[in-house]
């Protein structure tokens, strides 16, 4: 459906610098990977990911979010398999499951102090504002159901972080960002940074409260759980045609049934020939 052989996708809240487009592509291609703006290294299964943005080094990461830059064949990875959850964390899951499966990493471009029109974010305040997504009422599950799928990638689907990986390059980016973080403090909107986590961490009381006067929500027990039975698959054909195309469908949903249930429905158009 997507001719072009790269494409570049934005939050709606990312105003690029006039040669970030240019710049990220060429590290793309350079690096054979998916670049982005914002990235996260997962250090512990029980801490949030360590933020990493705008430093004067291409460096590697977890997972990016807000901007991607590759090759357009990489998004069949997004659907390999089903995702732990439809609400959120499909950044992880993306650069997580092109890993896994096309052996595509994941970096953050660039983007030097002295040269904003290579950078994917020249309004970062709109980041962090009372529209934004992520300063939401419920941060607290929002932000352990983020965790959460990490962790499910890792125990169950194969994701082995980079800290465990590559250390070595864990330790480049972590000490890249550390750099550029209070290199660029004014840049990267460190009052604005301190703005969010007072919201956030209001956020997180109020969740909190709620917690204690009602169980957590669905979406943290999907995660926590593994997958569900909230998706199940209906396989329907009628003709002996659409059984043969969907029998190697029906022979994987077999193979997946401790974690997927499914039904297979016949219409009855060549009864005969699909009689066993």
């Amino acid at each position: 459906m997507i001719s072009a052989e790269y494409i570049a996708l934005f939050d709606d809240d990312k105003i690029p610098g006039p040669r970030w487009v240019e710049h990220a592509l060429a590290e793309s291609k350079t690096r054979e990977s998916i670049i982005g703006y914002s990235g996260r290294l997962w250090i512990s299964s029980k801490l949030y990911h360590v933020p990493v943005y705008r430093t004067e080094d291409t460096v590697q990461v977890d997972y990016v979010g807000q901007c991607w830059v590759m090759k357009s064949s990489w998004i069949q990875h997004m659907w390999r398999d089903r995702p732990v959850t439809v609400e959120n964390a499909e950044d992880m899951q993306f650069s997580a499951q092109a890993l896994i499966y096309g052996g595509v990493r994941t970096f953050i471009a660039s983007q030097p102090r002295n040269d904003p029109s290579v950078w994917c974010d020249s309004k970062p305040s709109y980041g962090v504002d009372k529209h934004s997504s992520s300063i939401r009422s419920d941060h607290l599950a929002w932000s352990r159901e983020r965790t959460g799928t990490l962790n499910y990638m890792i125990k169950t689907r194969g994701f082995t972080p980079l800290v465990l990986r590559a250390p070595t390059a864990a330790w480049k980016t972590l000490l890249s960002w550390e750099k550029s973080f209070w290199a660029n403090k004014e840049e990267n909107g460190l009052v604005d940074l301190k703005r969010m986590g007072d919201i956030l961490a209001e956020n997180d009381r109020v969740d909190q409260e709620k917690e204690k006067a009602c169980p957590p929500s669905s979406a943290i027990s999907f995660v926590k759980g593994g997958l569900s039975s909230q998706f199940h698959v209906m396989v329907v054909f009628g003709t002996r045609p659409e059984a043969v195309k969907l029998a190697p469908v029906i022979l994987e949903l077999r193979a997946r049934a401790a974690d997927l249930t499914h039904t297979v429905v016949s219409t009855g158009q060549h009864r005969e020939m699909l009689a066993p």
